[in-house]
């Protein structure tokens, strides 16, 4: 297995940063002056209560300000989520080779983490419902919709036949859409279900389609009463949020045509690349988001060695428990340029 030296390394050898499912910066005037102003305030300390973004985001989504509970980023949303529901050992699921962040915060707070098997790379309600029958005693149920790093999608309609059938069982289910607005969340998305279901919880990011991976802005969408409990948590950290986030958060939110170039190019690049795959007969998921997966050992064996040693770095999916595949994403047309040139040296190698 291909280690990268370092998850986020910045060092100069690394020229494209296939790895980390990032957009770029897509920077306006209006948040270069609002980063400018911020950065005039950097000696006081941030609404604790993040007012203002709250209220772009309760409005963004057509719902009520104490729907949302806002974090920095969303892997500190999920970890305050186990601190909250997973004591004394109790169990969370979630789907094999996904995010490893929710099997972490799990570990980390003494809950015991449940594997579902995906089928087809595809999560499957029948995995998760039998998964369920043989561990009655879960407590949460983590759905990667669409999957990382496998790019997948699962409609709405067995995303809610599933939140139904786990409250039976008392079972809260946290519903992960960072990547949702790249395939239409009008048609997939379950936050506007969450005042029908009361245990649902649904998570967003401004990190993708807003391109502010750097400032760790995603919140959660809920119930008030859900939200109470991991608010009672937050207590600890009364000062999570930083002043510059809260305020270029709300900005990027407010800016609908720089969210839809930054969707439009994204999927742009993606479907280049996926092109080039079929043409070379490479295996890979087609992907409806950022990024997609592929077996690198379909291309050469030392296809990342040889990546790696040009300076491009991708996603080994080791990580993810998915051997000899690859996850990668683009940030400019240059990025698919040098990846597609690689594929097409190396491919039968």
């Amino acid at each position: 297995m291909t280690i990268i030296r370092n998850y986020n390394e910045n060092s100069d050898d690394v020229l494209h940063r296939l790895h980390m499912s990032e957009v770029g910066s897509y920077p306006t005037k209006d948040i270069e002056n609002t980063l400018l102003n911020a950065i005039e305030k950097t000696g006081l300390y941030p609404d604790p209560t993040s007012r203002e973004l709250v209220e772009v985001i309760a409005n963004y989504h057509g719902l009520q300000s104490d729907n949302i509970f806002v974090g920095n980023g969303l892997d500190e949303v999920i970890f305050l989520l186990c601190c909250a529901y997973l004591k004394h050992g109790k169990k969370a699921m979630f789907s094999d080779a996904t995010y490893p962040g929710y099997a972490m915060s799990t570990n980390i707070h003494g809950g015991v983490g449940i594997s579902v098997p995906l089928r087809d790379f595809h999560i499957c309600v029948t995995e998760y419902r039998s998964t369920l029958q043989l561990n009655p005693d879960v407590t949460l149920a983590f759905i990667c919709n669409p999957h990382n790093p496998c790019g997948t999608v699962l409609d709405r309609s067995a995303i809610l036949e599933l939140v139904r059938y786990f409250n039976k069982f008392g079972v809260i289910v946290v519903v992960d859409e960072a990547y949702i607005d790249f395939i239409g969340s009008e048609i997939y998305s379950v936050i506007n279900d969450i005042n029908e279901h009361p245990n649902l919880i649904v998570l967003r990011s401004l990190s993708k389609t807003h391109a502010l991976s750097g400032l760790r802005l995603g919140y959660a969408v809920s119930k008030k009463e859900n939200l109470s409990v991991i608010f009672n948590v937050a207590k600890a950290l009364p000062f999570r949020v930083n002043a510059i986030a809260q305020k270029v958060g709300v900005i990027a939110l407010k800016d609908k045509v720089r969210h839809q170039t930054i969707i439009d190019n994204s999927k742009g690049y993606t479907s280049e690349v996926m092109s080039v795959f079929r043409s070379l007969d490479i295996d890979f998921i087609p992907s409806e988001t950022n990024f997609v997966l592929f077996n690198h050992r379909s291309v050469c064996d030392e296809f990342i060695d040889k990546l790696q040693a040009m300076g491009v770095h991708v996603r080994d999916c080791d990580l993810f428990g998915l051997p000899g595949w690859a996850r990668v994403s683009f940030i400019s047309q240059s990025d698919v340029d040098v990846f597609c040139q690689a594929l097409r040296k190396y491919h039968g190698y």
